[in-house]
Order: C-alpha cells, then sequence, then structure tokens
C-alpha cells in the first residue's frame, strides 16, 4: 500500500495523475511493471493497493551498485532489455 498527500501535488498533476491510475489499472501483466490493484481516496490522501516487490525501488539499487553514476553499456542494456 502507498500513501500520498492530495494536496502536495499541483493540480495539473492531480488530473494527470488520475488519468494515469485509469491507464494503469487497465493494462496488461508485465514482467517488469508491478501491478496496481486500486486506488483509493480519502480528503486528505491517495491510497494505491499493489503486488508487493521485493528489493525496493529499482533507481536505489543501482546508486548503490555504481555510486560513480556510471554503468558499463553491457549492463544499461541488459537491464533496459528486461524493463521493456
Amino acid at each position: 500500500l502507498k500513501m500520498r498527500v492530495k494536496g502536495s501535488w499541483p493540480s495539473c498533476q492531480t488530473k494527470e495523475f488520475r488519468g494515469v491510475q485509469a491507464r494503469i489499472l487497465n493494462m496488461q501483466p508485465h514482467p517488469g511493471v508491478v501491478p496496481l490493484y486500486h486506488v483509493l481516496e480519502d480528503d486528505q490522501h491517495y491510497y494505491q493497493v499493489m503486488h508487493h516487490a521485493d528489493g525496493g525501488p529499482l533507481f536505489d539499487s543501482l546508486l548503490k551498485q555504481y555510486r560513480d553514476g556510471c554503468m558499463p553499456e553491457e549492463i544499461v542494456k541488459r537491464i533496459m532489455r528486461e524493463i521493456l
């Protein structure tokens, strides 16, 4: 479950978020994308019900492995193939 504060986004991004959430909920399953099952809201927050993914964000993992910010091209290609 992810919780996002409603007032933290400008209204234009809130409208965009609603469109994106609808597209994500209707997407075909993909092994590189964490499924989003439901989006709920109350007066102050959005709640995203998602499949649990171990390991944390990919970006954080890459930063730990490549502290200098330089990744070998072959590794970048492999990661991009897995994502796409």
